[in-house]
Parts: C-alpha cells; structure tokens; sequence
C-alpha cells in the first residue's frame, strides 16, 4: 500500500523539524513503513534530514540539506525527521522544489491517516 502527495514551494521557508505520522504509530509500525521523495521537474528537490536524538536535554541539533536529482528517489525510514520547503528554481514565476512525497507501506501494513 502507498500513499503520494505532490508539493510545491512558493518561497523559501523552510519547514519546521517533524514526521509525517504519530509517535505512537511510529513505536510500533516504524519498520514497516517508509517514507520516499522525487522530484518531478529537472531542477530536482532539497529535503533537510535531522538526526534522531532522542534525549531532551539537546536544544540545537544541525539538519543536512539533501539534494536529489531528477529521476532519481529518496526512501527513509518513516521516523526520519525531515523538512522541505526550499526553492529550487531560478525563474521567479515558476513554483519550486515541486516534488512528491510517498507513504510506503511494506509488510502489507496498513497506513494510518497522515498529519
């Protein structure tokens, strides 16, 4: 089962640190679901990706920017904390980092609904 959304960027705001689905969901399901990312235009797309650290007590943890080509997908395990929302085109008419996001379903697990 898999679940796809389409997005687009209008300005550079990049997203707020989150996953896509419940922790508590997450605890249970989270190898067995995957989330995927691929760019539908030839500028490609950029996805910052977060280290789980799972300890309170960091305040300030650094994200990567990760670029991924045309034609090309990204699979992470669903509990991967990410962010989008970057431009990646030069024309100012044009949306950018217009992409789509995938909900992967493997093991035939059933997909909760997704925030």
């Amino acid at each position: 089962q898999f679940l796809v959304s389409f997005l687009s960027t209008e300005t550079t705001t990049p997203q707020p640190p989150h996953v896509d689905f419940p922790w508590e969901f997450l605890e249970e399901h989270e190898n067995n679901v995957d989330i995927g990312f691929f760019p539908l235009t030839k500028d490609g797309m950029f996805l910052q990706v977060w280290s789980r650290i799972d300890d309170r007590s960091v305040e300030n943890i650094e994200g990567e920017v990760i670029y991924i080509p045309y034609g090309k997908l990204l699979t992470l395990p669903s509990g991967t904390i990410h962010g989008g929302g970057f431009r990646s085109t030069t024309n100012p008419s044009d949306h950018g980092n217009l992409r789509a996001h995938l909900y992967i379903s493997r093991n035939k697990e059933s997909l909760p609904n997704f925030q």
